[in-house]
């Protein structure tokens, strides 16, 4: 039994979209995969009725009665396994044979001066579409008026727990006796130790 490709390269080809030509390369290479699968399918099933035949003209010449159970089963395991393998074997043809049809497939590149080429035929709101830049000065003058008013609102809104601590950190001041700091020493005097900014603070 032999297996005749039966298709044959298609002039039409160069004229089709890159989609259709896939199609067809991927139908006529899945089609040779599965009948060349058949050949070997058919060839292995020969095979093993050739061999239950043996058995069994064996068997009977020998014992006078059919083959054993279990030569049959380990005759029908062998020819699973064989189908197995004669399926592995036609899938891992499968990339040479698609490379084969892909080299079928004709396809011409026009000059690059050619009109197509030169000139695209797009529509011109695709080709005049342009993004809109924001102007410099507006962002700038945007971000200073949003510090301006992140600033403002740290000032304004101080936490109410923080402005009671301010307080009577001031009013310990008040009470704390001053000492006297002469300008450019201060060793002859020492004053309280101002109290640090709170949290809100910039």
């Amino acid at each position: 039994m032999h297996w005749r490709r039966r298709t044959k390269s298609n002039p039409l080809l160069a004229n089709t979209t890159p989609m259709e030509n896939r199609d067809w390369v991927n139908s006529h290479a899945r089609d040779y995969v599965l009948n060349y699968f058949y050949f070997l399918a058919d060839r292995r099933k020969e095979s093993h009725m050739k061999n239950i035949q043996q058995l069994t003209q064996h068997a009977a010449y020998v014992y006078n009665a059919m083959p054993h159970p279990s030569d049959i089963s380990y005759a029908e395991a062998e020819y699973k396994r064989g189908v197995d393998s004669d399926w592995k074997d036609s899938c891992l043809r499968y990339p040479e044979v698609l490379e084969y049809f892909y080299g079928l497939v004709n396809i011409t590149l026009p000059s690059e001066n050619d009109k197509n080429v030169c000139e695209l035929s797009l529509r011109s709101s695709s080709l005049s579409r342009r993004k809109r830049m924001p102007k410099i000065r507006q962002v700038e003058n945007m971000e200073d008026g949003d510090h301006r008013r992140r600033r403002h609102s740290r000032t304004r809104e101080r936490p109410n727990n923080e402005h009671r601590r301010h307080r009577e950190r001031e009013r310990e001041r008040e009470r704390e006796p001053i000492g006297v700091m002469h300008p450019g020493n201060v060793e002859y005097g020492r004053g309280p130790i101002p109290p640090s900014p709170p949290r809100a603070y910039p």
